[in-house]
């Protein structure tokens, strides 16, 4: 695993991390390395990353990086900005559950 550092540096981290720990466990979220970017392995779900991509643009409305785009060990993992205002990050969190709710993959 990465190394540990300033964990909760972004509130909205924080928000992200107990978000995905409440409604996705099966979701692991990779500790921040002096960033504000946040990698969540997605695996749990069961999707090819071309699934998962249309998943996230047309049914959440979500545009993340695709793990893919670094390459092909990234397959399964999406890369979430978390430097924004805390609603924006809400309402973003609120669109994934809610879809993800309607294919029963949410608690």
């Amino acid at each position: 695993p990465p190394p540990t550092t300033r964990r909760h540096s972004f509130p909205t981290r924080r928000s992200s991390d107990l978000f995905f720990a409440q409604h996705f466990p099966g979701v692991v979220v990779t500790e921040l390395e002096g960033t504000y970017l946040v990698w969540c392995d997605f695996r749990c779900f069961g999707m090819s990353d071309a699934d998962m991509k249309v998943f996230l643009t047309d049914e959440c409305m979500l545009y993340l990086d695709n793990g893919t785009d670094f390459g092909a060990a990234g397959s399964g993992y999406q890369r979430i900005n978390v430097a924004c205002p805390r609603k924006t990050l809400a309402d973003a969190l609120d669109r994934f559950y809610q879809a993800a709710k309607k294919r029963g993959m949410a608690r």
